[in-house]
């Protein structure tokens, strides 16, 4: 029995050891092998290390001779560890087991069978060493992950230089396959999206799956290409250093390159690794990147007057928003589509400069434009008895509520207001609903409230901005709003916005379809 207890305590020790360095290399994985993050977290959440101090009270069960009894109660402490990391405070989301992380832990596992081996030749008289040798080592793991991603980085390179210059060069044998890459912080990923359902009615065209980061993924995106009958491959890309953009430069050899907002590390034009390759096109509307990058082998979209490429809204109603687009103030062209908001119509120009590059016609392009569907709950148009609704009912972003509020004017009618407030926003919670409050204000002749907890911000905004109290009106649910609304006297033509709420039932919304925000 006394072996028994003592070899089922060694394998909880490694059960363990094992679940808590897992624990670690996700945490690290999730800070994008981050050093200085991770530690950050570590040091700010100390329940994420703290338990680990009192495995050297197992370990000196285990080298000191215990009892079987004591060693039970040791092999049940090792156990409430092992749920404490794996199931009971595990904070960081589970994310893909990538090879990376595998690698890194079968490095973990062989370094630690060469330490046991140690151990185990150390004479017995020495058993006081070994227990050191354990205690420290087990107090040592979360210092184990960064050190063992430092350890394989250099491997890691060499076998990632490698595989991207093999995938280089299977992108050179495939003829006739044009990659977009659409570069920024912000908007890659919606922009790729209009631009898949823009291309697809004349192409075969694919977006890739992820944003990508690094070189590395980059090579990863193009060993996954399995048609070979693709023409066009979408990447949508946010690097986090001029070095990865070098890299991913050489890698993609792109032949437009759509560039919504700044990256890090491309504040001057010198620094732009894209600057050698196909069409460049940015952001027009946004300064920062206009001032870094400037207008040198450039094209420019937006919806200022100095654009290149000119979007400009023509109306907004029922039927959508209905603008044009102008290349160099020449051959401007309208098009009708039901999305809404100044946002998506600054995407949309940009790209249907890339689709006429790549040879569509404005015809082909205005049909494609035409079915293109709002996502659900997000600035979708919805009818409703004498009333139009502007159902961004998901919305969690006050910024993106004050660009939805900024689409109210360019509709006729009376212009209601309906909303919950933003919550969950911390530090910036109070200052975010007061802004959002006052732009309401302004814009809305009706607000309604509805919510038992509406944040106490959005309301002094509204009534600090000079609104009306009794245009203010407040509902505990939405049958309440209803008879607000109701009760009010009827307009020839009146909008609704519904931000931050639940306003209609998901079936109601499906009726008039949804591909995407």
């Amino acid at each position: 029995m006394h072996y028994v207890v003592k070899y089922m305590l060694i394998a909880m020790y490694a059960v363990t050891l094992g679940t808590t360095m897992r624990y670690y290399l996700n945490l690290l994985q999730e800070h994008n092998w981050d050093r200085r993050e991770y530690f950050h977290t570590l040091f700010r959440e100390n329940l994420r290390w703290l338990p680990l101090i009192f495995m050297v009270v197992p370990a000196a069960a285990l080298t000191m001779g215990y009892r079987t009894l004591g060693k039970a109660m040791m092999f049940l402490y090792l156990l409430a560890i092992t749920l404490w990391f794996d199931f009971g405070k595990n904070w960081n989301a589970e994310r893909e087991d990538t090879k990376k992380r595998q690698g890194l832990f079968l490095l973990w596992g062989i370094l630690w069978v060469l330490l046991v081996l140690v151990c185990l030749a150390l004479p017995k008289s020495k058993i006081h060493i070994m227990n050191l040798i354990c205690s420290v080592a087990f107090f040592m793991q979360p210092f184990g992950a960064p050190l063992l991603a430092a350890i394989s980085r250099p491997a890691e390179h060499s076998i990632g230089r490698k595989y991207i210059r093999k995938s280089g060069d299977l992108l050179k044998r495939r003829k006739g396959l044009q990659i977009i890459v659409i570069s920024g912080t912000s908007d890659q990923e919606e922009m790729a999206r209009l631009l898949e359902v823009l291309l697809a009615g004349k192409f075969r065209c694919k977006v890739t799956t992820g944003m990508i980061h690094t070189a590395l993924e980059a090579a990863r995106a193009i060993r996954s290409l399995d048609d070979p009958r693709l023409e066009i491959l979408i990447c949508p890309m946010e690097a986090d250093s001029k070095e990865e953009l070098e890299a991913i430069a050489e890698t993609l050899h792109p032949e437009i390159v759509i560039r919504t907002s700044m990256d890090y590390g491309t504040l001057l034009e010198e620094l732009d690794p894209f600057g050698e390759y196909g069409i460049r096109l940015i952001n027009g509307d946004d300064e920062a990147l206009l001032a870094g990058i400037g207008r040198k082998n450039t094209r420019t979209y937006g919806l200022s007057e100095n654009c290149d490429i000119r979007g400009s809204i023509i109306s907004v109603g029922s039927e959508g928003t209905r603008f044009s687009v102008s290349d160099s103030g020449q051959r401007e062209t309208e098009f009708l589509t039901i999305l809404l908001g100044e946002r998506r119509i600054r995407l949309l120009t940009g790209d249907v400069f890339a689709a006429r590059v790549l040879g569509m016609s404005d015809r082909e392009i205005r049909y494609r434009i035409a079915s293109i569907l709002p996502m659900l709950h997000h600035m979708q148009l919805v009818a409703i008895p004498n009333a139009m609704l502007i159902d961004d009912s998901a919305n969690t972003d006050p910024n993106l509520a004050e660009e939805a509020l900024r689409t109210l004017e360019h509709f006729e009618g009376e212009k209601v207001l309906l909303t919950s407030g933003f919550t969950c926003l911390g530090a910036i919670q109070e200052a975010s609903n007061h802004r959002v409050g006052e732009l309401a204000a302004e814009i809305c002749s009706r607000i309604i409230l509805m919510g038992e907890e509406v944040p106490y911000g959005i309301r002094t905004g509204i009534l600090d901005a000079g609104f009306r109290p009794e245009m203010l009106y407040e509902a505990k649910d939405q049958k309440e709003a209803a008879a607000w609304i109701g009760s009010w006297p009827q307009e020839e033509q009146r909008v609704l916005l519904a931000e931050r709420l639940e306003m209609i039932s998901p079936e109601s919304s499906e009726a008039n379809g949804h591909s995407g925000r």
